[in-house]
């Protein structure tokens, strides 16, 4: 597109020559060096030399970063702290997103996403040219990585306005959706970009599944059990594991309070372990877990429209440590919670708890808003999505 940014003012043009919008600013406002968004070589209109300057490498290394596989390695093993240009501190890594209009739901999954260590050193390392979604989300990501940065903060406003281009409208930039629904299409996407093999064996796993015609009667409410007969067996692989919260309590306890349910993430994983039977349009399923993969990752659905069409919440707290051991069928392998997307009461807005491995410290983003949060106080969020990393 031939973009060019006005260093003195900050606003973009296209072109560079005697017609265009910049040559025109650079004689009205008296502004006069203009650097080219892809090419990064800077030029002095109206003259329309190009111009070389060491002060200006800052800004180059702003508007694309790049990082050496040394300093790639040292990421989750030395902690860092830099400043910005105004001497506030921050981290490299766990900086603010701007919400530029309910985009709370693709900055908490991007940073989900951002704990992948395979996923994040590919992005680091390389620029693939790919589709434009992956090379905004790319940068982005580098980005946020920047130990020299200006401000301690990031805008996502390029992938967020393409996560809307790509996807036709559905995650559409300033409209509310489920970040359950966006984290499988964003999967399916990085797959068809960067490699089926590189994104498989990252995330996917893979489940047994048994399948048996109901025959119970019309109007029979006991509880779907497979009989004896024939059962026809598949295996399907999976990017990301749904669980079932309980239904909202629909009545008030003796005090008249509405109690806040609470189960145990064991308890809604027995739908993949204890041979739990589900009845759906007249065929009977049972689900076994064959292969868990690198990186784990469990979505629940917490927002659902009623007959109403009026959107209802389930609150139920999931129990779950943030380090836990997790069955297929070679055994139990041990997992660590590296990040937890929930959804934040009373403000229908959504927050990242993410893990910093080289200090040991878990941080909660929000928006502009970084804070160091308790472990303790991650297990007690409306958690939505979660993403565990498989321990050698």
């Amino acid at each position: 597109m031939n973009v060019y940014c006005c260093l003195v003012c900050g606003k973009y043009y296209q072109g560079r020559g005697r017609n265009t919008h910049a040559y025109f600013h650079s004689m009205e406002q008296d502004h006069h060096v203009f650097l080219n968004l892809k090419t990064q070589k800077a030029y002095v209109l109206p003259d329309g030399y190009e111009v070389e300057d060491p002060s200006l490498d800052d800004i180059r290394y702003v508007l694309l970063p790049t990082y050496s596989p040394e300093h790639v390695k040292m990421i989750d093993t030395k902690p860092q702290k830099a400043q910005d240009l105004s001497g506030k501190e921050y981290i490299p890594g766990y900086v603010g997103l701007n919400n530029i209009k309910h985009n709370d739901a693709p900055n908490g999954i991007f940073y989900l996403l951002n704990q992948v260590r395979p996923l994040r050193d590919h992005l680091l390392l390389t620029n693939p040219e790919t589709t434009e979604l992956i090379q905004r989300y790319t940068m982005l990501t580098r980005k946020v990585w920047n130990t020299r940065a200006f401000k301690a903060h990031v805008s996502p406003h390029e992938f967020v306005q393409e996560l809307s281009n790509a996807s036709k409208k559905r995650f559409e930039l300033g409209t509310r959706y489920d970040p359950i629904d966006l984290i499988p299409w964003l999967l399916n996407q990085m797959q068809a970009a960067l490699g089926k093999g590189f994104i498989n064996k990252i995330f996917q796993g893979e489940l047994l599944v048994e399948t048996q015609q109901d025959l119970r009667d019309i109007g029979d409410e006991s509880a779907p059990r497979f009989h004896q007969g024939d059962i026809q067996t598949k295996t399907t692989p999976f990017m990301v594991l749904s669980l079932d919260l309980p239904p909202t309590p629909l009545f008030t306890d003796e005090d008249e309070n509405a109690t806040i349910p609470q189960v145990s993430i064991y308890k809604l994983l027995e739908k993949y372990h204890a041979g739990v039977v589900q009845a759906q349009q007249g065929t009977l399923k049972r689900y076994k877990i064959n292969r868990l993969p690198q990186y784990l990752i469990f979505t629940l659905r917490r927002l659902s429209k009623n007959s109403f069409k009026a959107v209802e919440k389930n609150p139920t707290i999931v129990n779950f440590p943030v380090k836990s051991a997790f069955e297929d069928q070679s055994g139990k392998h041990e997992y660590h919670l590296v990040g937890n997307l929930s959804h934040v009461s009373g403000r229908d807005a959504y927050q990242a708890q993410v893990l910093n491995r080289a200090s040991g410290k878990w941080y909660q983003i929000q928006d502009l808003a970084v804070e160091e949060v308790e472990p303790q106080m991650v297990v007690l969020s409306e958690t939505c999505v979660q993403i565990w990393e498989r321990q050698p």
